[in-house]
């Protein structure tokens, strides 16, 4: 395999800008987001299982959008160098071969290249991308030494745990007050959120999204597209936060699930998951 395949494969001139991470208002694909929070807090072997679970070894759409969105968390924490890590570690490990590694990045570049970027964004992104070259080209480290969930390993801190997890009200009406997700966490971590749309109508052969001009005369079906995300450092115990505006004013009527998994120290937590309606 030659010198670099990887960081050549996006295309040359947009390296730093391929896979720098910046914030983005929606998400293109459904992903796990066990694996966004292994990634953003620099579990290598979380991120692995997370792929092998999902199944995403051959679907570099969603591994893009995972690379994204955790380096969004990732350089938000100060966790640039345990994020281009475990992506490095991730992909590799996680059987995805290299051609969708390359594919990867560049569906990251896509969301990525139309946004202003910060110094540490364009070196998370470049960081990332140098790793799993060498992860690759069988350069890089044969043992994992980051943060390891105790799903993985036996010894060390135990990964956080995500309960009573819930949102209220349930059914978003013009005029009501900004939902309130409630959630209790094992220890102090930082929670990935995401809002998944799960409405759409039937249009031809493809299921589109539902909005009051599309919805008309149409006949519902069942659709799972990640349409806003938001994250929280919690507290061990009780934790509460309000969906954001932002996201909550994008929200059609239609049926939404709300998706989290939280990374600490010891590694990533299960995902949980809660239902809403906006009517």
């Amino acid at each position: 395999m030659n010198r670099n395949l990887v960081v050549r494969a996006i295309g040359p001139g947009i390296v730093a800008a391929a896979v720098a991470i910046t914030p983005a208002a929606h998400a293109s694909a459904a992903v796990d987001d066990a694996l966004i929070a292994a990634l953003a807090h620099g579990d290598g072997p979380g991120a692995a299982r997370a792929i092998v679970i999902g199944g995403f070894q051959s679907r570099p759409s969603v591994l893009g959008d995972a690379i994204f969105h955790a380096g969004i968390a990732a350089v938000d924490g100060g966790l640039t160098d345990q994020f281009a890590k475990a992506v490095a570690w991730g992909l590799p490990h996680g059987d995805v071969p290299v051609l969708v590694a390359n594919e990867a990045f560049g569906a990251a570049a896509g969301t990525a290249a139309s946004h202003g970027l910060t110094a540490g964004q364009i070196r998370a992104g470049v960081e990332a991308v140098s790793l799993t070259d060498e992860a690759y080209l069988g350069q890089g480290p044969k043992t994992w030494t980051g943060v390891t969930s105790t799903a993985n390993s036996s010894s060390g801190p135990a990964a956080p745990a995500l309960s009573h997890f819930r949102i209220a009200p349930a059914v978003l009406r013009k005029g009501s007050p900004n939902p309130t997700v409630s959630f209790t966490d094992s220890q102090a971590a930082t929670t990935t959120l995401g809002v998944h749309s799960l409405s759409g109508v039937r249009k031809g052969s493809r299921c589109v999204p539902a909005s009051a001009k599309t919805a008309r005369g149409s006949r519902s079906c069942s659709r799972d597209v990640v349409v806003g995300r938001f994250t929280h450092h919690d507290t061990a115990g009780s934790n509460k936060v309000l969906l954001p505006r932002s996201i909550r004013r994008t929200l059609s009527p239609g049926r939404y699930a709300l998706v989290a998994a939280a990374a600490g120290p010891g590694g990533s937590s299960a995902s949980v998951s809660t239902r809403f309606t906006v009517a």
